[in-house]
């Protein structure tokens, strides 16, 4: 899927269908007003005596998630992985654009290839809330569907940007190959030009950057001749980036780049599980929404990204 693209037009229903009135007609037992999401509810029980709620119920709260998603609003592509592990070819190496003489021939040119490696790690994220607001709450269909939304891109975010690569996914701050301006100091626009320059040099057009709230509030107080109340608009080259901010991002680094470029491998659709029986939740009153899918995170060049390191 592209960012304009939705989850919810790969599925066909009769009317919108909303998760949140689903879960709070769950919890209360009564179904008036939410007819269209008992029908689209799957009658298969889980062994923790809850509900897999179906991709059609899903998919709107995975579109609030990827609209949430820094990622996601960036440009970062997904791809579908046909298993655990997807190979995909690239081309390291361009051929050679010759000029042609009258009765000489071309001398040929090698193309190489290599390739990026996607490989599925499970990620979850579990939310708990009281029966008591999710029955009495007048506003409570709007709040599971936010939660969940929110806390599913955080994860997405914090993986695709922070992950380790040791026992879950390798987030792009971490991968290697990636053009690097050390800031070493106070981050400056002229820190973001040369970054966009590196890219550049590599004949890589960047879309965005993507930072900390600290440090685009740096950016925001930068003064002309530090005079009060001067501030400094931001260059031509860096004005154009879409500028996403997001606490999953260090105060010690950013990155910019060209984010069609990013891809988040997607073996499993996201699934949404929901019980009043889990764990606790029997004994607490409480309802448990599990959100769980497999992927990963991949670039197709690393030269379309430059990190801005070293910033203090």
């Amino acid at each position: 899927l592209r960012p304009d693209q939705r989850f919810a037009d790969l599925y066909r229903s009769e009317q919108p269908l909303s998760l949140g009135r689903a879960i709070r007609a769950l919890v209360i037992g009564d179904w008036r007003g939410a007819e269209a999401e008992q029908r689209a509810l799957s009658t298969t029980a889980n062994p923790t005596a809850g509900i897999l709620v179906p991709n059609p119920l899903a998919a709107n709260v995975i579109d609030l998630a990827r609209a949430r998603s820094v990622l996601a609003r960036a440009g970062a592509r997904t791809v579908d992985m046909t298993a655990s592990t997807l190979t995909i070819a690239r081309v390291s190496t361009d051929p050679t654009v010759e000029v042609h003489t009258e009765n000489v021939a071309f001398t040929g040119s090698d193309v190489n290839f290599d390739a990026v490696e996607l490989t599925a790690y499970t990620l979850g994220v579990l939310v708990k809330m009281s029966r008591e607001l999710a029955a009495d709450a007048p506003n409570a269909v709007q709040v599971i569907e936010d939660t969940i939304s929110r806390k599913l891109a955080e994860r997405i975010d914090y993986f695709g940007l922070r992950g380790s690569g040791s026992a879950q996914p390798l987030g792009l701050l971490n991968f290697s190959g990636l053009n690097d301006e050390a800031v070493s100091g106070a981050l400056s626009w002229d820190n973001v030009l040369d970054a966009i320059s590196l890219c550049e040099v590599d004949n890589q057009v960047p879309n965005a950057l993507i930072i900390s709230p600290l440090r685009v509030n740096n950016l925001r107080q930068l003064k002309v001749n530090s005079e009060t109340n001067h501030y400094a608009t931001a260059p031509p080259a860096a004005a154009v980036l879409s500028t996403l901010v997001t606490s999953n991002m260090p105060d010690t680094t950013a990155v910019l780049g060209d984010f069609s470029q990013f891809l988040i491998g997607l073996r499993q659709n996201p699934t949404i599980e929901v019980s009043t029986e889990a764990g606790t939740a029997f004994e607490a009153h409480q309802v448990f929404i599990k959100i769980s899918w497999r992927g990963c995170f991949n670039t197709e060049h690393r030269d379309a990204f430059a990190l801005l390191s070293a910033i203090s």
